[in-house]
């Protein structure tokens, strides 16, 4: 089975003097189970690199212990911090080995029929000084098959823009360093990014916020908590029209 993230009941713990302001109560366990198939069997008998007969225990339906605490995560009986506190480290480094030296990285898609080829050879930077958010959102957009580059402020965003040109931006407004703002009216000023796509991320609902930066240049924004379905289709929406050329108006003798 693939794994499947639907309208999630994500939730963060408020947290209490009885549970050490953690939020949390007692535990819960994820699991990833790795069924013998015959291929599997097969490249465990002639000693395959570890990788190999992972990738080959994904195809036949594994579920990873990221996916399975995800999809508990958004079942709202833990909360994504903790599963990322937990296996995001690890399963960054499998994922990693996945691809071998010189091998296409290929990932399952939300919709269990193999990434998205509208989203191939796509690449998206996230801009988002939240570790766990970032993690997330890369995380849903890989499965998506996006190639996904992450900056957690403003500055290092822009270095990142201007190096691997990517056809979407994800930002944060408010960044210690330079803010997303900042950094989208810096882009929308250089010839070589003035035209990639962006999409803000926000916690602020502020008509105020959402016009400072649709002015500054982007071309869409989001509020915050976001359901990872809802952010790839905007992605996707973004990516499938073109953005108007800015022409610079005439002066006047």
């Amino acid at each position: 089975m693939q794994p499947r993230f639907l309208d999630g009941q994500w939730v963060a713990g408020l947290g209490c003097d009885q549970c050490d302001k953690s939020g949390h109560k007692g535990r819960i366990a994820i699991h990833e189970v790795l069924a013998i198939t015959d291929e599997v069997r097969d490249l465990i008998s002639n000693r395959a690199a570890d990788y190999i007969i992972k990738k080959a225990a994904i195809r036949a339906g594994m579920k990873t212990l990221l996916e399975d605490g995800i999809e508990k995560a958004a079942r709202g009986l833990t909360t994504l911090e903790e599963v990322l506190r937990v296996v995001s480290r690890g399963e960054a480094g499998d994922r990693a080995a996945e691809t071998g030296p010189a091998e296409e990285r290929r990932v399952p898609s939300t919709e269990g029929g193999g990434p998205d080829p509208a989203a191939m050879n796509r690449k998206v930077l996230v801009v988002e000084d939240s570790t766990t958010i970032a993690s997330v959102v890369k995380y849903f957009l890989e499965l998506e098959g996006f190639e996904v580059f992450l900056a957690e402020n403003g500055l290092a965003g822009l270095e990142i823009a201007l190096r691997e040109c990517p056809d979407v931006i994800i930002s944060d407004v408010n960044m210690p360093g330079m803010g997303g703002v900042a950094m989208v009216k810096a882009l929308r000023d250089d010839s070589r990014t003035s035209q990639v796509r962006i999409l803000m991320l926000t916690s602020e609902s502020s008509v105020e916020s959402e016009s400072e930066g649709l002015a500054a240049g982007a071309d869409d924004y989001i509020l915050k908590p976001v359901e990872p379905r809802r952010l790839a289709a905007r992605v996707k929406a973004l990516l499938a029209r073109s953005r108007p050329e800015r022409t610079p108006a005439p002066l006047r003798d």
